[in-house]
């Protein structure tokens, strides 16, 4: 390797070089070099374990290969040309996301180009950047109403990454957006707990396997999937309330609790009545609550069936009973007298 950049140093190159470089490295030395960078830079620790995960995904060195080689050059494509992501994790991009994120292009310009998938029909497809393609289609209109000529269009193309491989399926669109997503923006805690289930549920690897390929801990992505099972009309009502707060939504969910004594719940939190704390006890309430009900039911359960022998052992019945049977019987009822007896003195 030509240069050997120290983390500090090596912070400070633009995102090509940097994926460029921890590339070339061998596994063990890619696996050392991220444990250092992310004691400095965590969010571009992730980042690039997340770019080196997806090369992987292409199956072969040559596909991998390809990508760096494609990734060097500086390359932009018509915005009209690029399809949208077919299992993009983030639902909702609100308006005023786009008008900041148009504001930081027209004074800063694209940081970073988007990711974009090249199939081989040589279709562009979007992985991640949504809402930087829209920010685009936003300054194109714009630079059009101001009567700008289309010679001198500044935002009808956009820089890009671009993958091509023969072999890219929906896991691989579901994954790669789903990483690019956690770590570049900050995804609302349903559409997250949304993709993260479905991503999960649709490729083979333990979940702890998977929480290591996201950076995240089993018990995070536990959670998520918990939240994304929660039902459509308890998400709707987080949605509708924009709650970003996964570790209150998920000790709600886990009570046992009614949907509306739930969402009464969001609204208290909301309104700064409860805490983090009060919902933790109300969890070890519940618990308790439920396992004395459980001794109770067991208790009842056992009172049922010691009063309905009575109903079940008939005269009748004992007296259609032969010889032998009947003795059996006669020293069992003797064995239930004696119990009697204790069970008074104890009473």
């Amino acid at each position: 390797m030509e240069n050997n950049y120290s983390i500090k140093e090596f912070i400070k190159l633009d995102d090509l070089t940097q994926k460029n470089y921890v590339i070339n490295f061998e596994k063990e030395e890619q696996r050392v070099f991220l444990i250092d960078l992310k004691k400095k830079d965590m969010r571009l620790s992730l980042q690039l374990s997340s770019f080196i995960q997806s090369s992987k995904n292409m199956d072969n060195t040559e596909s991998v290969n390809k990508i760096i080689t494609i990734l060097e050059t500086n390359i932009s494509v018509l915005i009209d040309i690029i399809k949208p992501n077919p299992n993009q994790p983030r639902k909702i991009i609100t308006e005023p996301e786009i008008t900041e994120k148009v504001k930081s292009i027209e004074n800063r310009g694209l940081i970073t180009p988007i990711t974009v998938y090249k199939d081989e029909k040589g279709e562009y497809i979007l992985i991640s950047g949504q809402l930087r393609l829209k920010a685009y289609f936003r300054l194109h209109e714009k630079e059009k109403l101001d009567g700008v000529v289309e010679k001198d269009y500044k935002y009808q193309k956009i820089p890009v990454y671009i993958k091509e491989a023969v072999k890219y399926s929906k896991s691989d669109f579901e994954y790669d957006g789903l990483i690019e997503n956690i770590i570049r923006t900050e995804l609302h805690v349903v559409d997250a707990a949304i993709s993260i289930k479905n991503v999960f549920e649709n490729q083979d690897k333990s979940l702890n396997e998977f929480s290591q390929l996201l950076g995240k801990s089993s018990f995070y992505v536990s959670s998520y999937i918990k939240i994304a099972e929660a039902g459509e009309s308890f998400l709707s009502f987080i949605r509708e309330k924009d709650i970003q707060a996964p570790t209150i939504i998920y000790l709600i969910i886990r009570l046992d609790k009614t949907l509306d004594e739930k969402k009464a719940l969001i609204e208290q939190y909301i309104a700064g009545d409860i805490k983090k704390s009060d919902l933790i006890k109300i969890k070890s309430i519940d618990s308790s609550t439920k396992e004395n009900k459980a001794n109770v039911q067991e208790k009842v359960s056992l009172f049922d069936n010691v009063f309905s022998f009575k109903k079940i052992f008939t005269k009748k019945k004992y007296n259609s009973l032969d010889k032998k049977d009947k003795l059996v019987v006669d020293n069992k009822l003797n064995e239930i007298v004696e119990l009697q007896k204790e069970i008074n003195r104890i009473i």
